[in-house]
């Protein structure tokens, strides 16, 4: 099974997915386009060779996820913080797109 339909059906098979239900922690999401386009742009630009970046675009608590993944709205979208600007001017990103609820 994987972690997605344990979180939808809000199965904790392990001492691991008990533990994200038990502090429902908090996911990074971002919209495949955003990601699948910020690989292009790390590829092809000069001199972003040997970076580290991280997409995303809003953060999901884990019974947040479970309620989309069953087609609810969730209850409360986190702001994200960490993506910083010389990552969006370095992959030429303005805005990312928002989840879908």
């Amino acid at each position: 099974m994987g972690l997605q339909y344990l979180i939808k059906n809000k199965i904790a098979p392990n001492p691991f997915v008990e533990m994200l239900f038990a502090r429902d922690v908090v996911f990074a999401m971002a919209d495949v386009r955003d990601v699948s386009k910020s690989i292009f742009q790390a590829a092809t630009r000069m001199g972003l060779y040997d970076k580290n970046y991280l997409i995303a675009s809003e953060s999901y608590a884990v019974y947040d996820i479970s309620r989309m993944l069953s087609q609810q709205a969730p209850l409360w979208v986190q702001p994200l913080c960490m993506i910083v600007g010389w990552q969006k001017k370095s992959l030429a990103w303005h805005l990312f797109q928002p989840g879908k609820h």
